[in-house]
Order: C-alpha cells, then structure tokens, then sequence
C-alpha cells in the first residue's frame, strides 16, 4: 500500500482482513499507552502498512492466541529497533524521504484506490497525500495511463503542483500544470506527453483525449454540485474513459443533501472519513480549546438594528405570498439572511415581476448583517453604494449613522477582538494568530485596529482584490514569522498550505458547517491551539453558532454510517428519504 516491498513493486492493495488489522494494532497500541499516561510516537513510527500486514497475515493463518496479543508482542519486539527512524513511503515513482507514512492515510488509500471515492479528512492531515498514493498506484498500473487533478483556484493548484513536483520522481514534461494562462496551441501537446496534470475546472476539456485517464481527483470536490464545473467534467470523463475512475478530496461534504448531490455526480461509491476522534489520526492531532466572547451592542446601534430589521420585514410581508419566499419569512418574518440572500439570487431570473423588492431585501439584509455583526464604517461604505437611490429607508439610515458619528458611537466588535489579539501575542512572542474576516471592509477594519496596537499584521483576500504573485508572498512571509498576525477572508478557509496558527479568531460567526469546519483546521495540528468566537448577543450569530454545530453533527453521524455500507448511496437517499417523510408528518 503506501509501504512498498523491498524490490519496489507497485503499491498493493490488501484486503478487507488486512485493512482490519492495520486499525487494529494501532488502536491497540494507542489504548495501551493512554493507559499510562504516555503520548509516544509508537504508533507513527512502527504501527506502519508492512509491520501491521505481516502481523495481520500471522494472525489469520496460524491463528495464534488473540489478535491484540500477537500485535502487543510483535509491536514491542520492534519498538527499541525502530524508536528513532521515521517511515517513508517507498515506491519508484516517490522521490525517496520525502512521504512520511500515516496509517490513516494508507488506510484510507486501501479502502478507495479501486472505487469512485470520498475522502474525508480534516484541514492540515494531508489528503493530498492520498491523492498521491492513489496517483502513483494508477500510474504504475500501464505506462500510458494519466492523472488529472483539479482545484478550483490558481493558487490552490499552484500549491498541489509545486508539492506533487517535489514528491513524484517524473520528468518535467511528464507532470504539467495547465490554466487559463496557458496558450491553447500548447494545451494538446502538453496533455499528450504528460502522465500528472494538474487543471482547474474551467479549462475545457473538448480539446484532449481522456481515454487513458486512470484517475480524476477533485480537490474540495464539495463543490461539485449544480453547475460548477466539476459536474460536466465528471460527466465527459466517465463518457470517454475507458477504466475511469474518481477520487473527491475534502475537509467536509456538507449537509446531508449536499453530500447526495456530490456523490451523485461524481458516482461515488465509497466513503471513506477520519478524523481528531479516529485513533490513527489522533497523534497527529491536538486540544483545541474554545471560547466564546458574547458582545452587546449600544443601545443607539440597537436603534440602527431595529429599524434595519422592521424595513426588511415590512419588505418580505409583500412577498409572503411567493412560494420561494415563503418558507423563509412564516416566522413572523424572522429570517436566515445567508439563506434568503442565496435562495433570491438563485431564483431573480423567475422572479422578475418582484425584482425592485428582492434588490430591496438583498440591500437590507447586507445592511443588517453589517450593524449587527461587522462595523459602523462597514455600513457607511456600503450607503455610500447605495447614494445614488432615493430610497426614504437608505435615507433614514444616513440620518442615524450622522447622529451615531456626532456621538462617536462604533460597534464594539473591532476594538474587542484587537484587545484580544494583542493580550494573546503579549504572552506568546512566537506565536501565529489568524483571524476570519468575512467582509472585505472590516478586514481593513479590524487590520488597522492591531496596526494601531503596534502588532505586526498582514492581509489575506481574494484575487479580485490582491495578486496571486503577493497572496503567495505574504503565506511565505506569515510562514517565516515576518509577522505574527493575518486578517484573512473565506480565502484563508480552503485548501491552501497555512503556517500552523497557535489562535484562529472567528470575528464573525457563519452558518455553513464546511466553512466551520475549514476555519477550524487552521489550529491543532503541530501543537494545542485555541479558538475564538466573538458573535453579537440577540442577533443571527447566536443562531450561526448551533446551526453551524448541528450541521456539522449531522454529517459526522450520517458519514460514519455511510462508511459502513457497501452501497453508501443507496443508505444515503433512504436515509434523506426517511427524514423527509417525518418533517412532513409534523
């Protein structure tokens, strides 16, 4: 598997026993030592694919006492042997030293490499290691097959392929990254004399012959669902492959009807999840502690909020009646602003007859997201867009922010969590903090704020606003501790190689479970860490907090018995069907 043999054969697949045992003798040797009191690095040092398999081997043939006792033994015969010597996957397309062998990946490897699979595994554990165990399997199967690896970002696939390069023992022109920047008369030519292609979901693929493509993996393929491009180029691949075969990669999948989407589109067929609470992964991860810093807003920006909140209602009270509206305003008008925004902008295009309200209702629900849990120079940014409408509400708005400016009112939130940065940083010189920002204005906000409190600070946004080329310079200089702290927006949450941060603030609270789940990744790996989560008391942010906790909750506990069943798709829709019809008998 991720092991190979001394004679550097091609990876091997052991079956359902073998993978049995490989859990088996690293939870025996993580239990016996949490029994003690210790955290040694045995089980990452010899707990490894060759040792556990041979082991395995003896046990099922010679059936020797128990399994746990045969492991014990062969284990610690071994322990003095191997206590300083890191394993390494070995295989002659693997540049030698340059993998360490995880269990949990090689587990993980075993039990996918042969089916269209999901991998779930957290932010910071390598998934893209699997990606390249199960690349070098496919690759040394026949000597015209090829891999393609997508990303849904440049600097993403950068990353993947500046890792890849250094890992896999292929010549220049046989491992080849093709974007939007490459010209069209070279992509053919590229593609045919390559074996490892690295893409993003945009570059169409009419113009190469997939038919010897072994392998599609999908990087944060939670993403392959209604139009994005990973469904149409999973759909021509399966077309014109002839032993196609899917590897998704991801933090989290989502909701139970997300997963069902991906799955479907990408025709999975096998779960596979770890995570901090899997054994094989748990020496590799560490406590992350959590805080939640509840803010209270000055009764003037209450004032603000209420007549924010009365307008938007007043507004969706006329769109009631709208069956795709609905559901969202029959609590007294009481709305998920993330939710009402998404299902508007999904639907405009059939919704013309009301379009002026729904730009309305967009407007102010931003507008109130905006006082309720950003800042007042937020706000004032965002009417300054909106000045050219004679709207009496943007108006009235305008009107209190003057009063609120005369009185030198600001919501609390920027100065609080720059309190916080800065205590933190004073008491861990050579620490790393990240804070998610998820509007652009605040994160100039909050940025200036730690400017002022002498702490040295960076940013981290979109490519809409900052270069690839300085993304990738301020990530090396964050990593080289250039500076200690980066305010950072949704950018910071996928995918991309983050120096490990020793705190991640939450300055505002979101909904979305992957996106929770992704924010969280950027701590505990190499040491304890610490999270921090400001939200503003009596608005949707409480709310964001236990929605985002459920979700993710849910999908754990369906995952876990997804990876069980021998047909995970088929158990998922019962699973979705069954849930439905008792929502219905309510």
């Amino acid at each position: 598997m991720s092991q190979i043999n001394n004679s550097k054969s091609s990876l091997s697949i052991p079956n359902t026993k073998t993978i049995h045992f490989l859990k088996a003798a690293n939870s025996y040797v993580l239990n016996e030592n949490f029994k003690k009191g210790q955290t040694t690095t045995l089980p990452t040092k010899i707990a490894n694919y060759f040792l556990a398999n041979k082991i395995a081997e003896e046990v099922i043939e010679k059936k020797v006492r128990t399994d746990y006792e045969r492991i014990k033994d062969k284990l610690e015969d071994k322990e003095e042997e191997n206590n300083e010597k890191p394993r390494y996957v070995r295989h002659p397309l693997i540049i030698e030293n340059t993998i360490e062998a995880r269990l949990y990946q090689e587990v993980s490897f075993a039990e996918t490499v042969k089916k269209n699979s999901l991998v779930i595994l957290p932010t910071g554990l390598g998934k893209t290691i699997i990606a390249v165990l199960s690349s070098v399997y496919w690759l040394s199967q026949d000597k015209t097959n090829k891999v393609i690896m997508f990303a849904p970002t440049r600097p993403l696939l950068d990353q993947h392929f500046e890792n890849f390069s250094k890992w896999l023992n292929l010549m220049d022109n046989e491992i080849v990254q093709i974007t939007g920047k490459t010209y069209k008369k070279k992509r053919a030519k590229m593609f045919e004399n390559a074996r490892m292609i690295f893409m993003t979901p945009q570059i169409t693929l009419d113009d190469f012959d997939l038919k010897d493509v072994a392998l599609m993996i999908f990087d944060e393929c939670h993403r392959a669902v209604r139009r994005y491009r990973y469904v149409s180029n999973a759909e021509k691949y399966f077309i014109e492959a002839t032993n196609p075969h899917i590897l998704g990669l991801t933090a989290t999948p989502g909701t139970p009807k997300k997963i069902l989407s991906v799955m479907r589109n990408l025709k999975i067929n096998k779960v596979s999840l770890a995570n901090e609470e899997t054994d094989t992964v748990k020496p590799y991860t560490h406590q992350i502690y959590e805080d939640y810093v509840r803010i209270t807003l000055p009764p003037e920006l209450m004032k603000l909020r209420n007549f924010i909140n009365n307008s938007l209602k007043r507004k969706l009270s006329i769109l009631s009646h709208h069956p795709l509206v609905k559901k969202y305003v029959e609590d007294k008008y009481r709305i998920n602003p993330h939710d009402l925004s998404r299902i508007v902008k999904m639907h405009m295009g059939t919704m013309v007859s009301v379009k002026p309200i729904l730009m309305q209702v967009l407007s102010l629900t931003y507008l109130l997201n905006l006082v309720e849990a950003q800042s007042i120079r937020a706000l004032e940014n965002k009417l300054i867009d909106l000045q050219g409408s004679r709207n009496p509400i943007y108006q009235e708005i305008n009107s209190i922010l003057t009063d609120l400016r005369r009185k030198n009112i600001e919501h609390p939130k920027p100065k609080i969590a720059s309190n916080i940065v800065q205590n933190y940083c004073k008491n861990h010189e050579d620490s790393r903090v990240l804070v998610f920002v998820q509007y652009l204005d605040s994160v100039d906000i909050v940025l200036e704020e730690l400017q002022e409190k002498g702490l040295k600070v960076n940013k981290l946004v979109g490519q809409k606003t900052m270069s690839q080329d300085l993304q990738r310079e301020i990530l090396e200089k964050f990593r080289n501790g250039e500076f200690q702290v980066l305010v950072a927006t949704s950018v910071a949450e996928e995918g991309l190689d983050i120096a490990q941060c020793d705190l991640v603030v939450f300055y505002d609270c979101i909904p979305s479970g992957i996106r929770t789940v992704q924010r969280r990744g950027r701590t505990g790996r190499r040491r304890a860490g610490m999270l921090i989560y400001l939200y503003t008391e009596g608005t949707w942010e409480e709310s964001f907090i236990y929605i985002s906790r459920k979700r993710i909750k849910e999908t754990n506990h369906i995952l876990k018995l997804m990876e069980r069943q021998d047909d995970p798709l088929d158990f998922l829709r019962e699973y979705l069907h069954s849930k439905n019809k008792k929502m219905n008998s309510y």
